[in-house]
């Protein structure tokens, strides 16, 4: 009778008791896809060079808007982070250059205004 109340008893008890390897929290999969960034404002006209890491991504003269008023570029494909973007405006004295943040399937924004430019967060 014991042996029978102990096997019922058994798993309830187990149960409650805390496990003693548990498995590492899973790590979200890492996710890769293209970074893009979108060119706004007075940039229309002007021959401009655009660089990410170190490698031309873009070369030409921007004559016409496309719809919308905005061109959208990509800058290289991988992991949110940053790209090292090197922008030569045609008739401006300096290259602009900084790390901008990029993510995947996302698009940060260079915003012109003349020879300056203020990079705007992917949305």
């Amino acid at each position: 009778m014991r042996t029978l109340l102990l096997a019922a008893l058994l798993p309830a008890v187990a149960a409650c008791a805390p496990a003693l390897a548990q498995d590492p929290p899973a790590t979200p999969p890492r996710q890769d896809g293209p970074l893009y960034v979108t060119l706004r404002g007075t940039y229309v006209g002007k021959q401009i060079g655009i660089a990410a890491d170190g490698r031309m991504i873009e070369e030409r003269r921007f004559t016409f808007p496309p719809p919308g008023a905005e061109d959208r570029l990509t800058v290289g494909w991988g992991p949110a982070g940053a790209a090292r973007l090197r922008v030569v405006i045609e008739g401006c004295p300096e290259a602009w250059e900084r790390d901008v943040a990029v993510a995947p399937f996302k698009s940060a924004s260079l915003i012109f205004d003349g020879c300056e430019i203020e990079a705007l967060h992917p949305e």
